[in-house]
């Protein structure tokens, strides 16, 4: 490889590195977090859980999660900050959308986040993940969520249970 491809390569490294220490300088504690992921009407929920790691080759992470369940169905939301967030944006960073008879793939807007949608129409279950907080155009913090045995419309419906803004305001 070139000794310039080299440099570039090692200063891609070292701005990236740089935006997760600056971004990870005064996280909040999980059950900072915990305490906004609320009850959802109507539904069995899980006590919130979590964690804050630091000094990982990742930078310092925040996760908090909470299960729901109502007859069959299954709701899981799940809060995280840091490298994971930007991993399980990806697939969203981009105005995707696909819809096949299997399966939809789209992005759309929450509470005035941008969000992106991964459904299968015949195992009527996906994931839902809202971008809360951006720094230097990547996704630091994620509200994600994973739904079982039922439609992506009712999914969306029950994200209106989470005040975003409130979380988002946490970081």
């Amino acid at each position: 490889m070139k000794k310039w491809r080299v440099l570039v390569l090692i200063g891609l490294f070292y701005a990236l590195m740089f935006s997760i220490s600056s971004f990870a300088e005064g996280l909040p504690s999980y059950k900072v977090v915990c305490k906004n992921i609320t009850d959802i009407p109507n539904w069995t929920g899980s006590e919130c859980s979590g964690m804050n790691e630091s000094g990982t080759p990742m930078g310092d992470i925040v996760t908090a999660s909470r299960d729901y369940e109502k007859k069959d169905k299954a709701f899981h939301v799940s809060v995280i900050s840091g490298m994971q967030a930007m991993a399980s944006w990806m697939p969203f960073a981009t105005n995707i959308n696909i819809e096949t008879d299997e399966n939809v793939v789209k992005t759309l807007t929450i509470q005035d986040y941008r969000a992106g949608l991964s459904y299968d129409k015949k195992e009527k279950s996906g994931g839902i993940f809202i971008c809360l907080k951006t720094e230097n155009n990547q996704c630091k913090v994620i509200f994600g969520t994973s739904f079982e045995n039922m439609k992506y419309e009712d999914a969306l419906d029950l994200i209106k249970n989470f005040d975003l803004k409130s979380i988002s305001g946490i970081f």
